[in-house]
C-alpha cells in the first residue's frame, strides 16, 4: 500500500514508487510514541522503585529485597505495581510500533510485557500466587534476555543495536545478570541490587533499539512515476515523502525532483 501526505507540486500524486532494488536501502520508520513508549519503561519502573521504596513503611534494603516486596506489602504497594504495570505496557506498545523488526521478536516484546501484567496481578503477599509470580517474573526476564538476538539482523537497514556483534553481546550480558540473581536467590545477600540491575537493564535494550532506528541511515531518493491520482481529493498526499508499507515494517521513502520525473 502507498501513502502520501499533501504536496504542492504540481503533478498529481503517484499511485505507485519504484523503490531501490534493495529494501536494505531505506530507513524503516519507528513511529514517535513508539519512541515514547520505549523511554517509559525504564522511567516508570525506576521512578516508582524509588516513591515506594520511600513510602515503605517497615525497615527496606533495596540492596537485599526485591521490588516484589514493595508491591507485597505497605503504603508503597499501589505504586510499584502501577510502576510493574506501566512498565509492561510500554513494552507492549513498543511492540506494536517496532515496524522496523520482523513478527517474532514483536510478538516476544509484548509477550515479555504480558509476563510483566502478570507479575502485577500476582502480589507475593499472596501464598498461592508466589510460584506464578515466580514462574511469570523468570520467563519475562528470560524472554527479554533473549530478546537482542531474536531481534538480530544482517540487513543494511538494521538498526545499530540489531547488528550481530551488539545484539550477541547484550544477551550474553543480560543472561549473565540473570545468572547473579539466581546464584544471590540461592546463597548470597545481594539479590535486591542485582534483580534492579538484570530487570531495568533489560528494559533499556528496546530503547536502544528504536533510538538506532529512528536515527539510523537516511533513505535513498527514487523517482515517482505519476499515473494520474489527484493531489487535492487525497488530503493524506505530499512533502514528496512515501511510506510503503510491507508485510512486516514502514519503511519512508523520499521522492526525487519534479524535474526527475519529468
Amino acid at each position: 500500500m502507498l501513502m502520501k501526505a499533501p504536496n504542492q507540486s504540481p503533478h498529481p500524486v503517484p499511485a505507485r514508487v519504484r523503490a531501490p532494488a534493495s529494501a536494505g536501502d531505506v530507513r524503516p520508520v519507528v513511529p514517535r510514541w513508539a519512541l515514547v513508549s520505549a523511554v517509559g519503561a525504564p522511567v516508570s519502573l525506576l521512578a516508582t522503585t524509588t516513591v515506594a521504596a520511600e513510602l515503605y513503611t517497615s525497615p527496606y534494603d533495596p540492596i537485599s529485597q526485591t521490588m516484589s516486596v514493595l508491591a507485597a506489602t505497605g503504603s508503597g504497594a499501589m505504586v510499584m505495581t502501577a510502576g510493574f504495570i506501566v512498565t509492561a505496557a510500554c513494552q507492549i506498545v513498543t511492540a506494536a510500533g517496532l515496524y522496523v523488526l520482523s513478527a517474532i521478536p514483536r510478538i516476544v516484546l509484548a509477550f515479555a510485557g504480558c509476563c510483566g501484567l502478570a507479575v502485577a496481578a500476582l502480589p507475593v503477599s499472596l501464598q498461592q500466587c508466589v510460584a506464578p509470580h515466580l514462574l511469570a517474573a523468570g520467563m519475562g526476564t528470560g524472554m527479554l534476555a533473549l530478546w537482542p538476538v531474536l531481534a538480530m539482523s544482517a540487513a543494511a537497514s538494521a538498526p545499530a543495536a540489531c547488528r550481530r556483534c551488539w545484539a550477541i553481546s547484550a544477551s550474553i550480558i543480560f543472561a549473565a545478570l540473570l545468572a547473579w540473581v539466581c546464584y544471590e536467590a540461592n546463597h548470597g545477600m545481594l539479590l535486591g541490587l542485582a534483580e534492579r540491575v538484570a530487570v531495568i537493564g533489560e528494559t533499556f535494550w528496546p530503547l536502544a533499539v528504536v533510538v538506532t532506528s529512528r536515527h539510523g541511515p537516511r533513505s535513498h531518493r527514487v523517482t515517482a512515476h505519476v499515473l494520474g491520482v489527484d493531489d487535492e481529493a487525497n488530503p493524506l498526499f505530499g512533502n514528496d515523502v512515501f511510506e510503503v508499507l510491507g508485510a512486516d515494517r514502514v519503511v519512508e521513502i523520499p521522492v526525487a525532483s519534479s524535474q526527475a520525473d519529468a
